[in-house]
């Protein structure tokens, strides 16, 4: 089935719609709690199989226009698929590498190409930790540490956001060169291929400034709403299933008091998310980053909430068992702590949403 979103009633809707729902098969093909578990105990290692067949596929032409050689389906779609994979909590470097092609597209016609058809895959180092990064750039070369970042295990490219003092704007790193080295750093959601960076010199050249970061980071928290707001329906229906089949004292502990309530309480909150995260994809769409910052930061806040809830009310709901290794439950409590942090936290979009309402 596809994803609970606002599609338009248009040609272009029923393309979206008939897309995501072929796109479930394939994910739930790939996206096995076994898969899940095996990549866990291994830190840094890229999903490669599964990456290979939404290669082949197209999801990574979902989002650009048929003149770029892409599936014309906008951001939007590229949403849909967030929330199936966030659904499944399946992790792959879908969002990064669109985002990357969609930064370079005007500047770098093949590393576009190769980053739209999956050629090549990419890790985002944006605003909050990266802002702070101790990078200095002399020459169009980097020389400094970059914070752990997503993918950046095994991406052959990162975008990196620098300060003011380290050249500010957004820069493009080639990741294959000798004069990036990378350190695998162990999470607790190892399928995220986390790893810090350290630049001797490398290689890059600057897409654009502080407005290249806030479109780069915009279109990066919308799609990860919907990730998270996958996700956190993916905990409801969890949680809901098991609450209808556990027994004790005699009846279903879906019938408890309790338990109606906090069940009810959780599909509130990621109604709220919805509509947050669908208002700022039409802001986006619409109007571009600059005329949405408001919006964009009060759905990353909304969609943070609404995943940690499901995430926590799940294991609540399931009880000990929730928190064992077999149970699925704790797949989504760790990819709920990884999307909250990976794009700077609760207390940093707080105060950018109170800076801009100010």
């Amino acid at each position: 089935m596809a994803p609970d979103m606002a599609f338009d009633r248009s040609e272009e809707g029923d393309d979206l719609t008939m897309v995501l729902e072929q796109a479930s098969r394939p994910i739930r093909q790939y996206a096995t709690p076994q898969r899940l578990k095996a990549m866990l105990d291994r830190p840094g290692v890229a999903d490669d199989e599964f990456w290979d067949k939404i290669v082949e596929l197209g999801w990574t032409m979902t989002p650009f226009s048929e003149d770029a050689g892409g599936l014309g389906l906008g951001w939007r779609g590229l949403c849909g698929i967030a929330q199936l994979l966030g659904a499944a909590a399946a992790s792959l470097p879908l969002t990064a590498t669109a985002v990357a092609a969609r930064a370079v597209s005007s500047m770098d016609g093949e590393l576009a190409t190769d980053l739209i058809c999956g050629k090549k895959r990419a890790a985002l180092v944006l605003p909050g930790p990266a802002i702070f990064a101790p990078v200095r750039v002399e020459g169009g070369r980097l020389r400094g540490v970059l914070p752990a970042s997503a993918f950046a295990a095994f991406a052959d490219f990162a975008l990196v956001a620098l300060s003011e003092h380290a050249g500010a704007g957004l820069w493009g790193v080639p990741l294959t060169q000798n004069a990036v080295q990378r350190e695998i750093v162990d999470t607790i959601d190892n399928t995220r291929g986390v790893a810090r960076l350290t630049l001797d010199d490398a290689i890059a050249f600057r897409i654009g400034g502080d407005e290249a970061v806030d479109d780069a980071l915009a279109a990066t928290v919308v799609a990860t709403c919907f990730e998270q707001i996958g996700g956190s329906e993916a905990c409801l229906a969890m949680a809901c299933d098991y609450a209808r089949e556990r027994i004790a004292f005699g009846r279903p502990i879906g019938s408890f008091q309790s338990i109606k309530h906090a069940l009810a309480d959780l599909y509130t909150t990621i109604e709220i998310a919805r509509g947050c995260a669908n208002e700022a994809l039409s802001m986006l769409e619409d109007h571009g980053a600059s005329h949405a910052p408001e919006v964009i930061a009060a759905a990353r806040l909304a969609s943070i909430a609404a995943y940690e809830f499901a995430a926590r009310q799940t294991i609540q709901t399931f009880g000990g068992i929730g928190v064992t290794w077999e149970a699925q439950p704790h797949h989504h409590f760790r990819r709920e702590r990884a999307l909250a942090l990976e794009l700077g936290g609760v207390l940093a979009w707080r105060e950018r949403l109170v800076s801009r309402l100010a």
